[in-house]
């Protein structure tokens, strides 16, 4: 799901279009129908995702393997806060960002109490969209290191 942006352009392939909106879509309907069985392919997915992401960046070249270890890097990081109980960090973990949005989201569809799978999904599909995030950033990263080394025009053609 890389992009690129040359001269100013900001461009896509058909193919990580395809991605991201089936992503969305399934996510989508994960969270619109949070059920054990949802949980359970989102958190397959999820796993899955990092995990070949992992590969990728050990496997590919320039723009690629800064994408794709930006984006394990992240997810896996986001992963090991949410999921991973570490007794010396002392912090409290409702008040990060999307607990809220979590919390908020889940009283308002579920008033009646709270929906377990609902909140692990979220969980999930926000360890995913970090993990984009951090992916663009890491490859924006790569990028602005080659334009300051001047190496920009020969990585730029080679890897696109």
């Amino acid at each position: 799901m890389t992009s690129n942006i040359q001269r100013g352009r900001f461009s896509f392939s058909l193919a990580s279009l395809l991605a991201a909106v089936s992503v969305i879509s399934i996510g989508c309907a994960a969270l619109a129908y949070p059920t054990q069985l949802w949980a359970a392919v989102i958190s397959s997915l999820t796993l899955a995702g990092l995990s070949l992401a992992v590969i990728a960046a050990a496997i590919l070249h320039g723009q690629g393997r800064a994408f794709w270890g930006g984006f394990a890097f992240v997810g896996w990081l986001f992963i090991v806060i949410e999921f991973v109980h570490v007794p010396t960090i002392n912090f409290d973990k409702e008040l990060l960002l999307p607990n809220l949005i979590t919390r908020e989201i889940g009283r308002w569809r579920y008033p009646g109490g709270s929906n377990w799978y609902f909140d692990y999904t979220f969980r999930l599909l926000s360890a995913l969209i970090f993990a984009w995030l951090g992916g663009l950033f890491a490859q924006w990263c790569f990028r602005r290191s080659l334009r300051q080394s001047g190496l920009d025009q020969q990585h730029l053609t080679t890897d696109a």
